[in-house]
């Protein structure tokens, strides 16, 4: 959940994506209530870890918030640029960046 210091919070928007994804699909017939993550690699312990994860509405809406802020960064050709100037040419981009 990014709440680690070894976390970014990846590994748990991608268990809220699969949620959603299961909550639109009209051929996924279950409701997702927890999501789990079985890490492969044990701890120094030896054990192996697994982490259960309850996906709540505020989970999937931040989600879904941030889906279409990106969706309409790039639908407007909106993206960061490396700040410097002597890259622009060199970048793969530039024929449609709005910067020139």
């Amino acid at each position: 959940m990014g709440k680690t210091k070894r976390s970014d919070g990846d590994y748990f928007r991608q268990l809220v994506f699969y949620k959603i994804l299961g909550d639109i699909s009209h051929r996924f017939p279950f409701k997702i209530v927890n999501c789990e993550l079985d890490f492969v690699e044990p701890m120094p312990s030896g054990k192996y870890k697994k982490e259960v994860f309850k996906i709540t509405k505020d989970d999937t809406d931040k989600l879904k918030k941030q889906i279409r802020e990106v969706w309409q960064g790039i639908f407007h050709l909106k993206f960061d640029c490396v700040g410097d100037d002597s890259k622009c040419k060199k970048c793969e981009y530039y024929d449609i960046c709005r910067r020139k």
